[in-house]
């Protein structure tokens, strides 16, 4: 059935889970196209374009999307860091924001956020976010500490890097994690 819109998002949804998103994005278009009002065909068009560097169209299917689904955390996420791809942090600032409310007590959505105010300028407001997103993990990532560290740094908060070093260093035993340590202490 070449108009059965569920078979062509369900086909679709198979080459994305095997990273084959020149043959997915054929079978979402095909899906959008049938039924503009199917939140499913939108997004999972949007993703593939965002994965084949078709930023424009993306934005484009994205914006489709939460006009059926404002709520949809993946969707606002993925729009804000296809902005971010495209070097618009200005226009990846609300949907970053919607993003970190809609959050459900997860980190990625705070650190998209923080990236975003990050690149805005904005320092201390990214400090928070990315703050908040390494409390809401189990262990945070090296390049989390890394981010936390040099806002820190900015800031001239030393001690706060030294703790963090150390932190970073339980998690990436590095010479990179070492030398941040020893960097704080020297400032302090």
């Amino acid at each position: 059935n070449p108009v059965a819109t569920d078979a062509l998002v369900g086909i679709g949804d198979v080459y994305l889970a095997e990273g084959l998103w020149d043959r997915a994005e054929p079978a979402f278009a095909r899906a959008a196209k049938l039924e503009p009002r199917n939140f499913d065909a939108q997004y999972g068009h949007g993703v593939t374009l965002q994965m084949l560097d078709r930023f424009v169209e993306a934005v484009r299917a994205y914006h489709r999307a939460l006009t059926i689904d404002p709520d949809s955390l993946g969707a606002n996420l993925n729009l804000a860091t296809t902005y971010l791809q495209m070097g618009r942090p200005k226009s990846a600032l609300v949907f970053a924001q919607r993003g970190a409310d809609l959050s459900e007590g997860t980190a990625p959505p705070h650190i998209t956020l923080a990236a975003t105010l990050q690149l805005l300028g904005n320092g201390e407001a990214a400090l928070e976010q990315y703050i908040t997103a390494a409390e809401l993990m189990e262990q945070p990532s090296p390049q989390l500490m890394e981010n936390i560290i040099y806002l820190l740094s900015q800031q001239r908060r030393y001690l706060e890097v030294a703790n963090a070093a150390r932190q970073l260093i339980r998690i990436d035993p590095t010479t990179e994690s070492w030398e941040r340590l020893g960097w704080a202490e020297f400032r302090l």
